[in-house]
């Protein structure tokens, strides 16, 4: 057997391998989710758009008139 001065070394080593496996675990979860909050709103982003073309491409924005004028008060 070895010396308990090498075992708590060894221990100490080996605790702080699993520890920062765990950051590093951890920190790849947080960029993932990162990163699919990004892509959800850049697809909610490109939805937006084309519903605003087809709306335009179907004259549904041309039904206000822009010549209109409007009182107000």
């Amino acid at each position: 057997m070895g010396s308990p001065e090498i075992n708590i070394i060894e221990f100490s080593e080996e605790t702080k391998q699993e520890k920062l496996a765990m950051l590093k675990y951890t920190y790849e979860q947080v960029l993932s989710s990162l990163a699919e909050q990004v892509n959800g709103k850049a697809e909610e982003h490109q939805k937006r758009q084309t519903i605003g073309k087809n709306m335009m491409r179907d004259n549904i924005i041309n039904i206000i008139s822009t010549n209109k004028e409007i009182n107000v008060g």
